[in-house]
């Protein structure tokens, strides 16, 4: 589709420096990413609202005087996990400061995992007092623990990463029903290949290829122990199996299951 982010409006935008992005949708909705921060503290949300709201107004008046009549959301007052969609999704059409919108951006996608990291903390709670679980609670007070390791996890894709293999890991090897085989799942082309190729932008998934082959080799080589020796301490250790994996350097960079 051709954008309908004409230079009037560009040029409507450039008179707001409180105003640092623009991305616009397929059917030509535009996001206006604003210079202030996605995350307010308490006491300073009352104010953050005024002036969010004064900014919003003022460059939406002038994109509305420059014609513009499609709908405009404000990043800063859409939930999280949508504003992250919008940003991977919406083409930038406009952009007043790139440091402070790719910023920004870098905040959002950390908070989307971070949020998707409690989803599936309050999964793994449940799925402890389910009387199916193969382990006990104390393997939830370590996970708890090392929580601030995966959290801290850089770049932002190895974060990613290591938190959908965890998820996986709960969902499929914890579980009492194991209907497809964990092995169909760790195949090159399986189930968890899939999942974890989708987190990777397009542009860098040849240098992650490397490294989710290594997770699914020594994913699958610690299956292969017999279930009677399936410990609390063999469990933990397939936690540790996409933590432990180093990403890649460099453009070909290549890593080996050992």
């Amino acid at each position: 589709m051709v954008s309908v982010f004409a230079e009037r409006y560009a040029q409507a935008c450039r008179r707001h420096p409180d105003l640092v992005a623009v991305h616009e949708s397929p059917n030509g909705d535009i996001a206006l990413v604003l210079r202030h921060t996605l995350v307010p503290l308490p006491e300073e949300h009352v104010e953050w609202r005024r002036a969010t709201r004064a900014a919003a107004r003022d460059a939406l008046d002038d994109l509305r005087g420059a014609g513009f009549e499609g709908t405009v959301v404000v990043a800063q007052w859409l939930p999280v996990p949508r504003l992250a969609r919008i940003f991977d999704s919406w083409p930038r059409r406009w952009e007043g400061d790139s440091a402070r919108a790719a910023q920004l951006r870098r905040v959002v996608r950390q908070l989307a995992a971070d949020e998707r990291f409690l989803a599936w903390r309050t999964t793994e709670h449940r799925r402890l007092r389910s009387p199916g679980l193969r382990t006990s609670a104390s393997v939830g007070r370590w996970y708890t623990a090392m929580a601030p390791l995966w959290l801290r996890l850089q770049p932002e894709v190895r974060r990613q990463l290591v938190l959908q293999t965890h998820a996986w890991i709960i969902e499929r090897v914890q579980a009492s029903d194991t209907c497809p085989p964990l092995a169909d799942d760790l195949s090159p082309d399986g189930a968890l290949a899939h999942r974890l190729e989708r987190l990777v932008p397009p542009d860098e998934r040849a240098r992650w290829r490397p490294w989710i082959d290594v997770v699914l080799a020594k994913l699958g080589g610690a299956l292969e122990r017999a279930p009677e020796r399936r410990d609390r301490r063999w469990l933990r250790s397939l936690f540790l199996v996409a933590y432990d994996a180093p990403p890649p350097v460099g453009q070909g960079a290549i890593l080996r299951a050992l």
